[in-house]
């Protein structure tokens, strides 16, 4: 591929990418989420955040650990990957498999 095609490819997987994760997060969160803890290294970063969701088929919240991975493109930050018990190598990664 050209780098005019690799460039809009990228920018495809990012939409792709973004839009997963989104859904993941606020598909079943009942309450604002709460930083746990943060570290960060360079162009990446790690975020904990203890999130109440409601799982399908239940009335009752339970509390998980959501963990992002961030990454640094320019001056902004964006999620790269969402790791959460049931996924913990991570969410795209999981969907992007299992497509």
């Amino acid at each position: 591929m050209t780098p005019e095609e690799q460039a809009f490819s990228q920018v495809l997987r990012d939409i792709r990418r973004r839009g997963i994760l989104c859904t993941y997060i606020t598909e079943n969160m009942t309450e604002s989420p709460s930083v746990t803890d943060q570290q960060s290294n360079g162009d990446s970063a790690t975020v904990k955040v203890s999130v109440s969701v409601s799982p399908p088929h239940t009335s009752e919240s339970t509390i998980m650990i959501y963990t992002f991975d961030l990454k640094k493109r320019g001056p902004n930050w964006y999620v790269y990957e969402l790791r959460v018990p049931k996924a913990p190598a991570g969410i795209y990664d999981h969907v992007k498999s299992n497509s």
